[in-house]
């Protein structure tokens, strides 16, 4: 069954897919014919962006890096384009060449707070953490964005490995705040209360950090059965080991992106 539902997803992005570049062929005909209006090389730039996020998304970089350059090429500063490049290249490790594009991107968009957080993250992964909490410092600010909580789970992630523990504590709790159901932020508090020996506190935010997860990555399960075997609660210690047999185990990344990476 989940095969089938694969087969069916692909044929739908192929269709998908299809649909956008016959639209742009029809687009590019109108272009020329009129010199290329502004309405229509808007339309255009808009299919290029479309087509290479969703490349990118099923993690076909080629293809994506493609149409964000013809987007580019109609217009050189588009920061759509000039963001998909960025996360391309960071998929890459190409640090040099991402953080160009992270940089062209928020200098089109100062605004573009999701860049911003991408870009954070980005940062942090080389453990440039003052400047990853710069950016997000900024991005926070942006009370529109949807994923605001996610921007406070990053800043306490970057307060923590900066030492500013009672910082980090704060942002957590704004984040709970946005989102009580942000479950990321309570296996960040379940962590810092098992460090510090505060066990009631450490079990009561894995078990809602638990409560909203179908699977535990690698961390999240360690986490789980230190709690476990410090409080000797001996049918949770066994129940997690259970699972380990079960679910498929994947570490993750230590700054929150996933969420955002691809919307545009």
């Amino acid at each position: 069954m989940p095969k089938a539902r694969r087969i069916i997803r692909t044929r739908r992005q192929s269709i998908g897919v299809f649909l956008m570049l016959f639209a742009l062929s029809a687009l590019t005909l109108t272009a020329c014919s009129h010199q290329r209006p502004s309405p229509e090389k808007n339309q255009a730039i808009d299919t290029y962006q479309q087509l290479g996020y969703t490349y990118l998304r099923s993690n076909q970089l080629g293809r994506a890096q493609k149409y964000f350059h013809q987007a580019l090429a109609l217009n050189a500063h588009d920061p759509k384009a000039l963001h998909g490049l960025a996360l391309i290249f960071a998929r890459q490790n190409e640090r040099r060449l991402a953080e160009h594009y992270f940089i062209e991107t928020l200098q089109s968009d100062t605004d573009s707070t999701i860049a911003r957080n991408n870009y954070a993250a980005f940062l942090f992964k080389q453990s440039r953490y003052d400047e990853a909490r710069s950016q997000l410092q900024v991005a926070v600010q942006d009370i529109r964005y949807p994923h605001r909580d996610r921007i406070l789970l990053n800043l306490g992630r970057c307060e923590l490995k900066l030492g500013q523990t009672q910082a980090a504590l704060d942002h957590f709790q704004r984040a709970l705040d946005l989102n009580p159901m942000a479950y990321d932020v309570h296996l960040e508090l379940a962590t810092w209360y098992l460090k510090t020996q505060q066990l009631t506190k450490a079990q009561h935010h894995w078990q809602l950090f638990d409560a909203g997860r179908t699977q535990l990555n690698e961390r999240a399960q360690k986490i789980g059965l230190q709690i476990a075997k410090a409080r000797g609660d001996q049918v949770m210690e066994a129940e997690l080991k259970s699972r380990q047999h079960n679910d498929p185990i994947s570490s993750t990344n230590h700054l929150s992106d996933k969420d955002s990476q691809y919307h545009d």
